[in-house]
C-alpha cells in the first residue's frame, strides 16, 4: 500500500479496496471521505482485511483501522443491512482540527 497524501489517493484506495464498490463518495470536512458498501461491517472487513494490515484493526464493537505510516484511518460503521465507511487522511485530519482549536 502507497502512503496516502491527498483525497485523491484516499479515494483510489477506497476503490482498490472496494472492487470499485462505493464509487458515490461524500467528502467529509476536508479530510476524509464517507460512503456505503453493502453487507454487514464484519463481512466487509473480512472482503478488504487483505488489502491492510491485519494487526492495524481494532475492534471494539466497530471496526477501526489506523496505519500511521500510511497516513490513513477507516472506520466501519454498520447501516442497516449495509456498512458506512468512513476513511481520512490522518494528516489533513491534524490540519483540519487545527484549525478549530
Amino acid at each position: 500500500m502507497k502512503r496516502i497524501e491527498d483525497l485523491n489517493d484516499l479515494k483510489l484506495l477506497m476503490i482498490e479496496l472496494f472492487n470499485n464498490e462505493g464509487s458515490d463518495f461524500i467528502d467529509t470536512q476536508e479530510h476524509g471521505i464517507m460512503f456505503v458498501a453493502s453487507g454487514k461491517p464484519k463481512t466487509t472487513y473480512e472482503s478488504i482485511k487483505k488489502g491492510t494490515e491485519e494487526k492495524k484493526w481494532e475492534f471494539d464493537g466497530s471496526f477501526f483501522y489506523r496505519d500511521k505510516a500510511n497516513n490513513l484511518t477507516i472506520y466501519l460503521s454498520p447501516m442497516s443491512k449495509n456498512t458506512l465507511i468512513f476513511a481520512s487522511v490522518l494528516t489533513l485530519h491534524e490540519l483540519y482540527m487545527d484549525k478549530h482549536r
